[in-house]
């Protein structure tokens, strides 16, 4: 039983020996390789590279910004640390090359396609079914849709566009729907002269810039905030009026 004992002990000896060895030999070699700390010849070897995540919309989600991105080499690109994936010029141009075209409502008045994908998030109000989620239709409202854009987000489709154009087309056609001169106040554009279309039954107003006659915005307003835009002829705060504007949800 003693010697037993003994040999397993010399064995277990031996193997702690082996492992120093072998320490000590890896340690050789890096410095052999690397050189000493504090000698010139000393060199930190750098970590390994782990390659950034890449952006790449898919196609099936974004069908409209998806070949555009792949010609301009965007899908081999990180987000920037701002979150944009693309300048904002190429943001502008994708919107012109998507949304080319327009609907005319009158002789002088239209709605553009990039307009209409602009103004998505008055679906509700005009009557027409949401393509975006809330998520999306909120940012479109808040950051507008260049910056939108830019983050590579979804696009509304070309169908959902020309949808919203139809509402805004069949308002304006509606039997008891009045026109009149108006003013809009923006927030970045101050004082618009307008041509406000609106009607009493629905309580849907769609104003156009009176001198380009471009859409500036189009939706449905609860009773009372209704009664005031038609009554004083202007949407949006002027910058002596503190009420702020109500749209029906």
């Amino acid at each position: 039983m003693r010697m037993k004992a003994q040999t397993k002990l010399q064995k277990r000896l031996r193997r702690q020996q082996m492992r120093s060895l072998e320490k000590q030999r890896m340690q050789k070699e890096q410095m052999q390789t690397y050189g000493l700390p504090g000698t010139e010849s000393f060199i930190v070897k750098p970590p390994k590279a782990v390659p950034l995540p890449t952006f790449c919309p898919d196609k099936t989600q974004f069908p409209f910004e998806h070949k555009y991105l792949e010609s301009k080499h965007m899908c081999s690109a990180s987000p920037k640390e701002d979150g944009f994936i693309m300048s904002r010029s190429d943001a502008l141009q994708l919107i012109r090359e998507t949304y080319p075209g327009f609907k005319q409502i009158t002789d002088k008045l239209k709605v553009t396609d990039w307009q209409g994908a602009k103004k998505c998030y008055h679906h509700k109000g005009l009557g027409v079914k949401p393509e975006l989620s809330r998520k999306q239709l909120r940012e479109i409202r808040e950051d507008g849709l260049v910056t939108y854009v830019r983050k590579g987000r979804k696009l509304p489709s070309i169908k959902h566009v020309h949808d919203i154009q139809d509402s805004i087309k069949r308002i304006c056609d509606l039997q008891g729907t009045r026109h009149k001169d108006a003013k809009h106040y923006g927030k970045n554009t101050g004082e618009t002269l307008t041509i406000m279309y609106y009607n009493e039954d629905t309580r849907q107003i769609c104003l156009f810039n009176k001198s380009s006659g471009d859409l500036i915005t189009a939706d449905k307003f609860n009773k009372n905030y209704f009664r005031k835009t038609v009554d004083a002829a202007q949407v949006g705060k002027s910058p002596s009026d503190t009420t702020k504007p109500e749209n029906e949800k």
